[in-house]
């Protein structure tokens, strides 16, 4: 139940429910998903979602990329940095950065139809009728463990 706020968001900005989306042309994309950025802990808040075009096997961080140059308005700019190992990790979206040691905020990210994922940016290869979400994430505070706040609410209340 953690996640439901802002994955509703995400499944409500999407127009279709089988992944069909415009292709630009004015026909059907059969194989797309839907990119959900979505900010409700620190001003300015934004909701931004967009309709990518499956290509190939790609991972979601060469998406990441192409929202970033189909929509530069709402999709300006990201951060990460690799690690060797696990390849990379989301720091910021939008000019706004997680800070998990001092406020716990990150970037979490996640499916709509599975919740959070076990591999990252990297390595998560996007399925037509996806619905992918970065939400901007405050961590529990020390002492309470395997709780998260969401979008500055407490989960027990969705």
């Amino acid at each position: 139940m953690r996640l439901v706020f802002p994955l509703i968001l995400c499944v409500l900005w999407s127009s279709t429910a089988n992944g069909n989306t415009p292709c630009g042309d004015g026909r059907e994309c059969p194989s797309s998903f839907t990119y959900c950025l979505n900010n409700h802990l620190i001003r300015p808040f934004f909701k931004k979602t967009i309709k990518m075009k499956i290509k190939d096997d790609k991972p979601f961080l060469y998406y990441m990329q192409q929202a970033v140059e189909k929509d530069n308005k709402n999709f300006r700019n990201f951060t990460a940095t690799y690690y060797k190992k696990l390849g990379y990790f989301i720091e910021g979206v939008n000019g706004l950065m997680g800070n998990w040691k001092d406020n716990r905020t990150y970037w979490e990210f996640s499916n709509a139809t599975f919740g959070p994922l076990n591999v990252g940016v990297s390595y998560y290869t996007p399925s037509p009728g996806d619905k992918v979400l970065l939400n901007f994430t405050m961590g529990a505070k020390q002492g309470l463990r395997n709780t998260r706040t969401y979008n500055g609410r407490d989960p027990a209340k969705f």
